[in-house]
């Protein structure tokens, strides 16, 4: 059995080959043409490493990994297979990223007082600082609600959004469309007589972006807080029910936010 001398087996990257480069014995280089890389056989000046006489393949279709003139590339590109499938190259990455995100539990209950106007609900908001310029925001979370139990009537949950600090504004693109008097809400409910003990359970899934009114700069704080409005006169009650009496035919619940940055 023949022995090999581990120790003597060596060779020297010399990155993509050029024409004009006199190489040696055991130089290693990257082709660009096939995505190969060849180790130099003897000294050689302007032969292509696909002659034979000169070179002998290395790595096949190793790409970027043996070739040293490919940069780092730039900051969170990716890698990923050229057009021609010989070789490899940093590229943007595609489809949507994550940025920041948060999150918030309410449990607080809210008893709204009695107007027929939009009203904040207390401490049910949440505030996120996006990382990057043009991002969207994902709004998310679901609302646990009541209302009063006088008479048939509807009540009405919305978004508003304040940036930097500014005043709360609505988002009237994440509400039903206008039509006469009806009141344009984002999550809705109806109350009956004698049901003070209902609570009624909504969803939100909606996108913040330039066109439902976004605007910020980056280090900014985007915070978005949920209003709601009440037809009956006595408002929305949050995470119980109207009557909330203290015995096991009555309950207290939750509602949530989430929100996500989606990058440009």
């Amino acid at each position: 059995m023949a022995t090999v001398n581990i120790g003597n087996l060596t060779f020297t990257h010399k990155g993509d080959y050029a024409s004009g480069t006199a190489y040696v014995k055991n130089d290693v280089v990257y082709y660009s043409t096939n995505g190969n890389a060849y180790i130099a056989k003897q000294g050689t000046t302007g032969n292509a490493p696909t002659n034979a006489t000169y070179w002998n393949q290395f790595a096949a279709g190793s790409g970027g990994i043996w070739n040293a003139g490919l940069s780092l590339g730039s900051a969170e590109q990716v890698v990923r297979v050229n057009a021609a499938g010989n070789a490899l190259e940093f590229a943007a990455a595609s489809g949507g990223k994550i940025g920041a995100v948060a999150h918030m539990v309410y449990t607080d209950t809210f008893a709204g007082s009695s107007a027929t106007s939009w009203m904040e609900i207390t401490n049910y908001n949440c505030t996120i600082t996006p990382t990057k310029a043009g991002s969207s925001i994902l709004v998310m979370g679901h609302v646990s609600s009541g209302s009063n139990s006088g008479g048939p009537a509807g009540h009405g949950l919305k978004l508003y959004r304040s940036v930097a600090g500014a005043s709360n504004s609505a988002i009237d693109g994440f509400t039903g469309n206008a039509s006469g008097s009806r009141v344009r809400t984002m999550v809705a409910g109806a109350s009956e007589y004698g049901s003070n003990w209902v609570q009624e359970n909504g969803s939100f899934n909606l996108i913040d972006q330039s066109s439902t009114g976004l605007s910020y700069s980056v280090g900014q704080a985007i915070k978005y807080t949920m209003y709601q409005w009440d037809a009956s006169g006595s408002a929305t009650v949050i995470n119980r029910s109207m009557r909330d009496s203290n015995g096991n035919d009555d309950v207290r619940s939750t509602s949530t936010f989430t929100l996500m940055e989606i990058l440009a």
